[in-house]
Parts: structure tokens; sequence; C-alpha cells
């Protein structure tokens, strides 16, 4: 913890000691055995800056109540803690305990999140939630163990990138298969409440995202958070448009994923999973109707024009000859055309695994698989046959 971060712990205290003591009308009691609560807090670009809304104040409140032990951890491209104290009054009765829990509040939004500055580029979130979970879990307290995440969870760096084109439809079960599912790096959150708010919330660069992204982010983070058990709870509450800090290290911005520029054109169309995708390890179509719905405008144009076209399948991992699931799955979508109208004839089928132009290793620096990374790699490509595809 920096000498500044001790600083602001010791007038902290020295304030709500002081006035947590000046009403003694009653005995109060805490609500519950001291324990632990978690801080991981956006103060970086791309998001508006961290605040403490809905559910998150009701936390933070009880926490202080129950006098827990508090850790602000910031997020960035390397999370750090950014503060670790326990919280401390000696208040004794409801309306002092209330001036307690306010002054408390108002350190924290003006002090603690007003100074909270990114120190290296790009958000690694989750990196920021284990790393919670990690201190949360040496501790012998016996309340509960909570994490209120205060970030948009668009995460850039680490282990759960989604600024890959397609990276928010990724599947959370390869996802928490890549972390080393229950015994892996999400164990320390086993028994943990996380409660995540601010999802979805953007500042300049960052687009807004789609009702359908915002529904996929929740649902990617719900789905790994909750891998080894740990309860988690999305609040939805929008957060103020309060722009970052200036001069805070560059994120990068999660784009929303580009469509087919002229599905009718049929010159060279490259469906990604979150378009036309299938069962993990299949070549089973993971939503029919959405298949069927994006296809459409491709067998009217194939059915029309009389077009003949090549099929083919990709995957993200190499895959040897004959190229047995990306030629199965590229034989779906045949089928799906020729169920749409399309004679068989115009249309031949075949994989080539992970051979093919524009292909994107799905490795970090450290050679690790990143699931988020491989969502982009599998592909069904069509194109009339004999021409190449960029």
């Amino acid at each position: 913890m920096t000498s500044t971060a001790k600083q602001l712990v010791a007038t902290i205290i020295a304030i709500v000691v002081f006035t947590g003591s000046l009403t003694s009308c009653g005995e109060f009691k805490p609500p519950r055995d001291a324990g632990e609560i978690a801080l991981v807090v956006g103060g970086r670009a791309n998001m508006p800056r961290p605040q403490l809304v809905s559910k998150a104040r009701e936390y933070f409140k009880e926490s202080v109540l129950s006098r827990d032990h508090l850790v602000v951890v910031g997020v960035s491209g390397k999370p750090e803690v950014q503060l670790d104290m326990q919280l401390e009054s000696k208040c004794n009765s409801d309306s002092g305990c209330e001036g307690t829990v306010s002054d408390y509040e108002d350190m924290l939004s003006n002090d603690v999140f007003n100074a909270l500055r990114a120190k290296t580029p790009e958000a690694d979130t989750l990196g920021a939630i284990l790393l919670a979970a990690e201190v949360q879990h040496q501790s012998s307290k016996t309340g509960p163990k909570r994490i209120v995440v205060i970030d948009n969870a668009l995460q850039t760096s680490g282990d759960l990138r989604l600024q890959a084109p397609g990276a928010l439809a990724a599947d959370a079960g390869k996802v928490i298969e890549q972390l080393g599912g229950n015994s892996g790096k999400l164990k320390p959150l086993a028994g943990t409440e996380v409660l995540l708010t601010g999802l979805g919330s953007v500042a300049a660069p960052q687009p807004e995202l789609s009702l359908d992204e915002q529904n996929q982010l929740k649902g990617l983070w719900t789905k790994v958070l909750s891998a080894t058990g740990a309860k988690v709870v999305p609040d939805l509450t929008t957060f103020t448009n309060t722009p970052p800090l200036d001069n805070l290290p560059t994120v990068t911005p999660v784009l929303p994923p580009k469509r087919i520029d002229d599905p009718k054109g049929v010159g060279c169309a490259r469906f990604r999973e979150d378009q036309v995708g299938f069962l993990p390890d299949k070549s089973v179509f993971a939503d029919a109707k959405r298949v069927q719905d994006v296809l459409a405008p491709i067998a009217e144009t194939l059915r029309e024009k009389k077009i003949a076209v090549t099929v083919t399948g990709t995957t993200a991992l190499p895959e040897d000859a004959p190229f047995t699931l990306s030629t199965q799955r590229a034989q779906a979508v045949v089928k799906e055309l020729t169920n749409q109208g399309v004679p068989g004839s115009l249309l031949q089928a075949g994989g080539v695994g992970t051979n093919f132009a524009g292909y994107v290793p799905p490795y970090d620096a450290t050679g690790q698989f990143i699931e988020t990374l491989a969502v982009q790699n599998r592909l069904v490509i069509i194109a009339p046959v004999g021409q190449p595809c960029p």
C-alpha cells in the first residue's frame, strides 16, 4: 500500500471513530460477524468514474456496521491492491452508526474513487477479481466474503479478453476449462458472493453495447464466476455519465462485431461463431433458428443467380487431415442451404482446420490458450467456387 493510501486510511479511521462516537443513545449491535469486503474498481479509461450504486451501497453499509476488513483493488492491465484497511468505529447507537456509514461513503466516493488511477494500459477485470479473492482467501474472519465489482467488465487483457470479434459470444464452458475448472484459477472464488455493478457502462471511445451484447456480457461473466459455486449477483443499475480522469493509460475499445456487408452478393462471406455457431467440438448448430435466419439472404441469392459456391469450415486449434470436424460443420451449413431450396449441385463442402487466410493465433505472450481470442477463428466461409477468400 502506498504512503498516500496509508495517510488516507489514517484520516478515514480518525474521522469515523470520532464522529461515530458522538451519539450514545441506546445500544447498537452489529448485524453479523465481521467478514471481508473487496471493491474491484475500474478507475480507468473507457468507462465512467467509479460509483457506489444501489445494492453496492447496501453491501458497503452492512460491511461498515459489521466492521469488515476492506480491500480496494484497482482494475488495469496489471491489477493492484490500492487500499487495505479495517473498517473501524466506536459508534454505539443507530443514529451514530448512520453517521459513521455516511462518513465512510463520502471518503470512498470523494477521496478513494477520485484518486484511483489505472497505472498500466488495458483492463484485466478478472485478474483484479481473483486478486481480491486471494486476499480474502487468507482471512480467518467468520463473516461473509463479498467482492463488489465496480467496472464495466469490458476486459481487454489477461484471461478473458473481449475485444476480438465475436468474443462476447464465447462459450463460458470453454473459458472455464481454459482457467482450469474448479481447481484452477477460479478456485479462490468458492464460497464468495460477487456483486457485478457497472456492467456495460461506457465512456468514449468505447461504443455503447446493444441490448443483445449487454446480455451476452452479463451471461458470460455470471457463468464464469459461478464455476466454483460463487454466488454472482448482476446489478444493472446504470452509472451516471461522469467522464473518467484525464491522461489515463489506453484501453482498447470492445467494438461491436462487424456484420456481413452484403450477404446477397456472395462474394466472400465469413460467418463467425456468434453468427453460425456450433456446440463445442460438434457439428450441431448451437442455435438452429439463428443460423436459418443468418443464411436466408445467401440462400435466396444462390437460388436466384445459380452461383456455385464452396462452403469451408475452420477451427481454432490445429486439426489433422482430413479435417473431420471442420468438414462436418461445413456439411451442416450445406444441409441448411439445401433445406432453404438451394440446389445441392451448387454447393461444395470442405474443411481446412486452421489453414486459412486471416487465422489469428489464440494465445497470449506466455503461450496460454485464450478462448475469447479463439472465437474469431471458428468460421464458416462461403465463396464462389475457385475464388480465394482473403
